[in-house]
């Protein structure tokens, strides 16, 4: 190349062209990045605004169905509270899922019962499958130690997904909840199965289940209902635990969901019951800004037998006096 070959202006063009796309890509991304982070915390600044009153809904329809109502009156309370319970749901996993994005989801780990999660969630599994006529079973293997460490709420929150899952897709037949342990190299391992005979799905399907927002097939979402961020979050909780999810199901032929976490054994821990309603005595005082939480506050306080003072940050107050 001869010296007078080279063109100066034409490398710098190029230099500054590359600069200038390097640029402009980095700009779109963090676009995209701060619009992700915006519609997280709108999600759940939303979602949080709306299980307020949700939670003031569920709590006064389940007053109301514990007072005297006639035939007619009643159907419609239960329905009112299910449609309301159905709606919460929704919300839950809104809120959750912004939060999981967000990186704004922090796990929690102390001693729990194995044995009396697994029991108190297959119960709950029973009580829905005999709705549906479906046969409900579960089953703790005799290898799961009695006490473990670990997010007692994220795991029961996975468990009830799953399970709930499993009865909603499954109109004949039967759903068991499984769990089981083992040990390799000193560590422990718990394994859930969740198995239905259900309308399983395909191996396309499969591979997204676990996605937000994505469900079986649009039909289904409309006859079954949900958001589709139930999988998703369940797959994030998991995932957060230090775990792994996964699936097996073939149309038609039912489904089996599973997912393990590592853990430690614990010492035992002694329980106490708690006291039964209506047998506790003494004075509450209670702070809460929202007029019918501090309703609600108050009637289940006189349901437990004890006086109270409930008052808001505005010094707005509300009093039982001593009988």
């Amino acid at each position: 190349m001869q010296p007078e070959d080279f063109r100066s202006d034409d490398l710098f063009a190029q230099i500054q062209g590359l600069v200038e796309t390097v640029d402009a890509e980095r700009q779109l991304r963090e676009r995209a990045e701060a619009a992700d982070r915006a519609k997280s915390e709108l999600l759940a600044v939303v979602s949080h605004e709306l299980r307020t009153p949700m939670g003031a809904v569920i709590s006064m329809s389940e007053l109301l169905l514990n007072g005297p109502l006639d035939t007619t009156q009643r159907p419609y309370a239960e329905t009112l509270q299910q449609s309301a319970k159905s709606l919460l749901t929704v919300l839950n996993d809104l809120l959750d899922y912004s939060k999981l994005e967000a990186g704004h989801f922090e796990l929690d780990r102390a001693v729990f019962d194995l044995h009396q999660l697994v029991k108190s969630a297959g119960s709950e599994v029973q009580a829905r499958a005999r709705e549906k006529g479906l046969k409900g079973v579960v089953n703790v293997g005799m290898s799961c130690p009695r006490f473990v460490k670990g997010d007692v709420t994220r795991l029961r929150q996975v468990l009830t997904n799953l399970t709930d899952n499993a009865v909603k897709f499954t109109s004949t037949g039967s759903v068991h909840l499984h769990a089981n342990a083992g040990e390799a190299k000193g560590r422990l391992t718990l394994r859930f199965d969740v198995t239905d005979t259900g309308i399983g799905f395909s191996e396309f399907q499969k591979e997204r289940l676990f996605q937000p927002y994505v469900q079986a097939s649009r039909t289904k979402a409309n006859e079954y209902g949900g958001t589709g961020l139930g999988l998703s979050i369940a797959r994030r909780l998991v995932e957060l635990m230090g775990g792994e999810i996964g699936c097996e199901s073939a149309l038609g032929q039912g489904s089996l969901f599973w997912f393990t976490i590592p853990t430690e054994r614990a010492e035992t821990t002694p329980f106490k019951d708690a006291p039964a309603a209506g047998t506790l005595t003494g004075h509450v005082l209670a702070v809460e800004d929202n007029a019918v939480n501090r309703m609600l506050i108050g009637t289940y306080l006189e349901e437990f037998g004890l006086t109270y003072d409930i008052v808001d940050r505005r010094g707005d107050h509300q009093a039982h006096p001593q009988a």
